[in-house]
């Protein structure tokens, strides 16, 4: 099976070439790595990343943006990786550190449950915390869980599990580690929010996904490890905000509305809003609450 990766990226040289190093040292090399930069990257970085794919069997694919013709933004990148590619293409984020049969793994997955309505394998990411059964209850207790391990719940919020232990069908996998198929991503899309920036776009893109009766597979031996690099990102407060207009959005366009559905997202947006203040982050959180009460597609602190 051939696989290709694209990898978004904006100023992060370091992140990125760590991220292609783990690439290039997968057991099933895949036939070419796209690179879409929003940002610069220095002509030695782009000759440095294609030797060391080259070596591995790998072809690189750099594509600077031109923002005259297409937005900035992590969503126009997704949007134009699914549309450059055929073959499924394994969507990350330059800050992914790929394990070494991560792409053997999600290939495996891939013919074992592909049925023409599979949209898309998702992974583990190992270093991300693990939901334990406090934080279950809590979750019942707002209306932030479902059924379904992996899934876009019908008020809007993503549920996921990294403690699975065999592969499951869902209705969701992170935006930033999930092998696509294009021909369906192309009927789906990413939303560029709040001008292209990111926040909550996977969760539009699977809920979008799910009204169409597509669905996703979690293959828990494809693993990576997320350094969330604090290169160019934004403040907790702004991340914090954005999640919340974004949230608002994506209820309003794909989700139930009726009086009852209200009140249920409101009390479940509580409820996540809460454990921000609980777990410590405290910026973040204060960010969700005016966002809360800011109009959608409003901009930021209004």
């Amino acid at each position: 099976m051939e696989i290709a990766v694209a990898i978004p990226t904006y100023n992060r040289p370091d992140d990125l070439r760590r991220c292609i190093r783990s690439i290039a040292g997968q057991s099933l090399a895949p036939s070419r790595v796209l690179v879409i930069d929003d940002g610069e990257l220095a002509p030695e970085s782009i000759a440095d990343m294609r030797q060391t794919l080259e070596a591995a069997g790998s072809k690189l694919v750099y594509h600077r943006k031109d923002h005259g013709r297409i937005g900035r933004g992590l969503s126009e990148s997704r949007n134009l990786a699914v549309h450059a590619i055929d073959e499924p293409v394994l969507l990350i984020d330059d800050d992914i550190v790929l394990d070494r049969e991560c792409l053997l793994n999600l290939a495996k997955a891939w013919t074992d449950w592909d049925d023409g309505k599979l949209i898309g394998v998702g992974g583990v990411i190992r270093n991300d915390r693990r939901v334990g059964a406090v934080e279950k209850f809590y979750n019942r207790i707002f209306f932030l869980d479902s059924k379904s391990p992996w899934d876009i719940n019908d008020i809007g919020y993503q549920v996921w599990d990294n403690s699975l232990m065999r592969r499951e069908a869902g209705h969701y996998a992170h935006g930033g580690f999930c092998l696509y198929r294009p021909e369906l991503a192309r009927k789906v899309l990413f939303p560029a929010f709040q001008g292209g920036r990111p926040g909550l776009e996977d969760v539009h893109f699977a809920l979008t996904a799910k009204i169409l009766g597509y669905r996703f597979v979690i293959e828990p031996k494809a693993t990576c490890r997320h350094l969330h690099s604090p290169s160019a990102r934004d403040s907790q407060y702004s991340t914090g905000f954005r999640e919340s207009v974004n949230r608002k959005i994506i209820f309003g366009d794909l989700c139930d509305n009726r009086r009852g559905n209200r009140l249920r997202f409101a009390w479940a947006s509580v409820g996540w809003i809460l454990r921000q203040f609980l777990v410590g982050h405290f910026a973040k959180g204060a960010g969700m609450t005016v966002g809360m009460f800011a109009s959608p597609r409003s901009p930021e602190g209004v």
